[in-house]
């Protein structure tokens, strides 16, 4: 035959394969089991022939000059190698491959043939060629036609069909063909993701396989290749929470017979469009069967370098009836991120291969997909998650958390305990601290088994109060000196504490009958040696502290928390922790919150030592980044907004611990974690859950290698406590399956404080004990949540309404009934807005009158009777609220809330340069798109948080430092215009570009964030 010097172009299928031969997908191979033996004479007798009859084994790409690409020239000699060797029978086609068919011979030819004897075993074939010369179909006919003694006869060079692809392209039907793949690419499906998955570490996927054999009884269904899709996208799109989720179809491409024995490739991979929103389950086959079809029909259209959707099918027809076998392959070429499943029937069984990136996916996860898979494929329901087992924990002893830290004092006399500052207090020092206020307790006739109510400043004191509590046996109320007067009082009345502690000003707090006073600044005086604190065991079951939290009835609730639940936590979050017993903590939430007690107890109840913030630092990001600088920490809790914030300012990474850092209270923000990991990829960060019901925390996980799609999970329980994901039935929801998240085990508090029915309400008996025990109780969330293929749990918001906002927990019911008291309010609702960090409130008000109240003295009033962070940022008045058919608020037709300026009073408008650079500034941090100098910033929507930033931009505009307490007394623009017209200005030139850049940036974003509205009202 004569070299022809014609060159012919590439098909795109060509094209694509070429152009990606770099990324390591450049080939395939394919191992046969030959039903004849063969000699090495007489296959290189039929490859001989072979190469004569194909074109497609003669091709050369040659480039040429001019040309992106290459072209392919019809050579008179094949481009063929052979060689001849031997196997192990267990051996993979990879590990074959680079045995006999890597040399640079091989990889240079357009087909390499390996013939191999395997000992005690038929003999294979083994065959490699590059991507752009065969697909998988093709290496099967090539097989087939190397086994046969007769000839193999080409109906159709493949050059013909890379020519036939152009003309299809270039006909007037492409268009329409284009326009159908253009629509079906458009949707943002493509983009879903199994929420465990973990981002690609890389742009090269790191390809694995395993393989699993479903026997499918006594007969297979009629459309196997159907079933095995309908029951794969099922399997995903639960994971997924979307039943519209597009797949990629690996399809052969030979859906014309003149294609079934062309040599070459052919197939492509085109995405599946499969939408199966409300519809019952007997109708999904015929869908996906029309989705089938409509795919395959405008196959030819697809462009190979369109991006895929990175979940895959493909179905594998049999291992092949003729003289030769398919026993493996090289598997598919699959991108970052990448999950495919190849399903085929074999002797009544269902063959399924999953072929994935091992970066993204571990060999567990791709267990229980399979099992998941096999359910669905035999229509059998999904058995419902056991509790993982947790490690193993040794029970914590002593039993009570007064002996916890009487144990520390014992051993480690003279380490730190508390430092504030420059100021140390070593254990013993603490101790004797501690003895003094548990003195003066039992003096005022406070026994174990009652309550006391702590008002107390955060300094040591506070803690060797807390700490004196816990050794008599008595429970603690942590109250905030600076809450509302009211919300105070309200607590007291229901708590009925025997003493009131307090640090001086004993007439500011409400009274109760049959409380006593105690100022700790007024200690009686009395020698080490008179001290006659009782060290009688604690009972485990004792209450050691009652926190109070947001009620959805509208009062707050008391949690009692026993020293059992308290010691069982110490000890599981100390395993967690992994820290040095020289290592400090800290925490700077609230002590009357139970958060920051991760810190606190996990430093004091283990030996290690506990580092305060003062209260006037923790919002100033300026004097929080020195004292950190100059007193840094091992280990740090905090809420990830309020981390966030930080970070945000100059100087920021100072607050960042040196060791372990942990996140609570609230979601972290995936950008969040980026960000710690390009700056402190050497910090450790544990992601931090549990509600204050079930003793500060149940679960962690430590954030470690590529990040999961759906951010952290909360991880795998803490020590003995057991997390159950259950259904309305209260039956355990398989690995997947979306429930409610119960908690039993140790930690679970004993209640509500003189709430039975509240308490009978969310303490549930536990159906399953995981313990065998009878009679435990689990407490109901109200979190929804499911399991992972690793054990860990995700979180999946609310069952009900509340909402954490800064980290702290508020039911919006409390707001509202609150709300619904006032003078002037004939009813209430009060709904959450955005999520996460972001999240606010706004309530809807119905008037009681013809005049309505102004939303000045409304708010006034709430910030009299509420937490800061409990206060609506929007108030929208209605004539009624919508209800529903059975009279309840329709949350769904209430009208759109936007943060409001919040005053009532008629606009100030900026008078002078420096209040219109003022005002820029809290229009682009407050985005609104008016303000007036008068206004309160927390009436506008502003909180703690938010104050922080404003800090940072108006330092930096400015070059002048506020600071924050005179921030927290100037919260108009107004007033924060005098402080910079008293202050001293900085000379002139001082101010650097960085800091113009800064002013000029506030404007700029006012001005988008102004468009932005303007286009959203019209």
């Amino acid at each position: 035959m004569l070299e022809t010097e014609v060159g012919y172009r590439l098909s795109p299928l060509q094209r694509h394969a070429w152009q990606g031969r770099s990324t390591g997908t450049g080939c395939s191979a394919a191992l046969f089991a030959l039903d004849a033996p063969l000699t090495r004479d007489e296959l290189a007798s039929r490859l001989q022939r072979l190469g004569s009859e194909l074109e497609i084994l003669r091709v050369e790409l040659v480039q040429v000059d001019g040309l992106r690409e290459p072209v392919q020239y019809v050579r008179e000699t094949a481009r063929c190698h052979l060689v001849v060797g031997s196997m192990d029978t267990g051996a993979d086609v990879a590990s074959l491959v680079d045995a006999w068919l890597d040399g640079k011979a091989s990889r240079e030819a357009n087909l390499a043939v390996a013939l191999l004897d395997a000992e005690g075993g038929p003999q294979h074939l083994l065959l490699r060629a590059p991507a752009w010369i065969a697909d998988d179909t093709t290496l099967a006919l090539l097989a087939q036609a190397l086994a046969a003694p007769d000839p193999f006869v080409a109906d159709t060079q493949y050059i013909d069909i890379a020519e036939w692809m152009h003309e299809v392209l270039e006909s007037p039907a492409a268009e329409s063909g284009r326009a159908f793949w253009s629509a079906v690419t458009a949707d943002a499906a493509n983009a879903m993701r199994l929420p465990f998955a973990r981002h690609a570490s890389s742009s090269a996927a790191t390809p694995a396989r395993r393989c699993y054999r479903v026997e499918a009884g006594p007969m297979l269904p009629p459309e196997p290749e159907l079933q095995a899709l309908v029951a794969w996208h099922e399997v995903v799109s639960r994971w997924c929470g979307a039943a519209a989720l597009d797949l990629t179809l690996f399809d052969d491409g030979r859906r014309f017979a003149e294609l079934a024995t062309v040599v070459g490739p052919v197939a492509r991979p085109i995405p599946l469009r499969c939408d199966t929103r409300d519809m019952a389950a007997t109708d999904i086959p015929a869908r996906m069967a029309e989705a089938l079809a409509q795919a395959r029909r405008h196959q030819e259209y697809v462009d190979p370098a369109l991006p895929l959707p990175v979940h895959g099918y493909q179905w594998r027809a049999g291992g092949g009836n003729g003289a030769a076998r398919r026993r493996g392959d090289s598997g598919l070429p699959i991108g970052p991120g990448q999950l495919v499943l190849r399903a085929g029937v074999d002797g009544g069984a269902w063959t399924l291969e999953f072929v994935f990136d091992e970066s993204c996916f571990t060999a567990g996860d791709i267990d229980v997909m399979a099992e998941q898979l096999r359910s669905a494929l035999l229509q059998a329901p999904l058995a419902g998650c056991a509790v993982l087992p947790a490690p193993v924990v040794t029970p914590a002893v002593p039993g009570s958390a007064g002996a916890l830290f009487d144990a520390c004092v014992t051993r480690f006399p003279h380490a730190p305990a508390v430092r504030s500052g420059q100021v140390v207090l070593e254990y013993a020092a603490l101790d004797r601290q501690v003895g003094r206020i548990a003195d003066a307790l039992l003096d005022l006739c406070a026994r174990r088994g009652e309550r006391i109510a702590l008002v107390l400043p955060r300094d040591a004191t506070c803690i060797a109060a807390m700490l004196a509590a816990l050794r008599c046996g008595i429970a603690y109320i942590p109250l905030d000196p600076d809450a509302p007067a009211q919300r105070l009082a309200d607590i007291l009345a229901e708590a009925s504490p025997r003493v009131l502690v307090h640090a001086g000003m004993a007439d500011r707090w409400p009274r109760v009958a049959g409380m006593a006073m105690l100022d700790v600044e007024r200690l009686p005086a009395r020698v080490d040696g008179a001290l006659q604190v009782s060290r009688a065991p604690v009972d485990p079951l004792q209450i050691a502290y009652v926190i109070y939290t947001s009620g959805s009835t509208g009062r707050p609730k008391g949690v009692e928390v026993s020293h059992q639940a308290l010691c069982h936590y110490v000890q599981g979050i100390e395993q967690r922790l992994r820290l040095e017993p020289s290592a400090s903590l800290s925490a700077l939430s609230t002590w009357t919150a139970d958060l920051g007690y991760t810190a606190l107890y996990g430093a004091v109840l283990t030996g290690r030592c506990f580092d305060i913030v003062p209260a006037d630092t923790i919002l100033d990001p300026a004097r929080l980044s020195r004292h950190l600088a100059d007193h840094p920490v091992d280990c740090l809790k905090i809420v990830p907004s309020h981390l966030a914030a930080l970070l945000d300012v100059p100087g920021g990474d100072a607050v960042l611990p040196r060791q372990c850092l942990v996140l609570g209270g609230e979601p972290a923000a995936p950008a969040l974690l980026a960000r710690l990991r390009e700056r402190r990829p050497d910090l450790r960060v544990l992601n931090h859950y549990g509600p204050t019901e079930t003793t500060i925390g149940v679960a962690t996980h430590e954030a470690e290698g590529a990040p999961h799609h759906a951010g952290l999970p909360i991880g795998r329980a803490l020590g003995s406590l057991r997390l159950h994901v259950l259904d309305a039935q209260l039956q355990p929801c398989p690995v997947g399956g979306i429930g409610e998240l119960y908690i039993a085990g140790a930690g679970v508090a004993q209640g509500y404080l003189s709430r039975p029915d509240l308490t009978a309400e969310r303490f549930l008996p536990e159906p399953v004990s995981g313990e065998g025990a009878p009679g435990t109780r689990m407490y109901r969330s109200g979190d929804r949540a499911r399991y992972w293929p690793n054990g860990a749990v995700q979180l999946l918001g609310r069952a009900d309404d509340q909402v954490k906002i800064r980290g702290h927990r508020v039911e919006p019911g409390e707001v509202a009934s609150v709300l619904a008291r006032l003078p002037g309010v004939a009813g209430a609702v009060v709904v959450a807005q955005d999520a996460g960090a972001d999240a606010w409130l706004a309530a809807y008000l119905v008037p009681a009158g013809a005049v309505r109240p102004s939303d000045a003295a409304l708010l006034a009033q709430l910030h009299d009777c509420l937490p800061g962070h409990m206060v609506p940022s929007a108030l929208v008045w209605m004539q009624q609220l919508p209800v529903t058919a059975n009279g309840k608020v329709d949350r769904r037709a209430l009208p759109p809330a936007s943060r409001q300026r919040g005053s009532g009073r008629a606009v100030i408008p900026p008078r002078t340069t420096l209040e219109q650079d003022i005002a820029a500034i809290w229009m682009a941090l407050l985005s609104v798109d008016e303000v007036s100098v008068e206004d309160n910033f927390f009436d506008c929507g502003g909180h703690s948080l938010l104050l922080v930033q404003l800090k940072a931009r108006l330092d930096a505009a400015f070059a002048r430092e506020m600071p924050i307490v005179t921030l927290f007394q100037a919260t108009t623009i107004a007033a924060q215009a005098r402080f910079y017209d008293a202050s001293p200005a900085p000379e002139q030139g001082t101010r650097t570009p960085e800091q113009d850049m800064a002013r000029r940036a506030e404007k700029a974003r006012a001005a988008l964030q102004r468009q932005r509205e303007a286009r959203t009202d019209v």
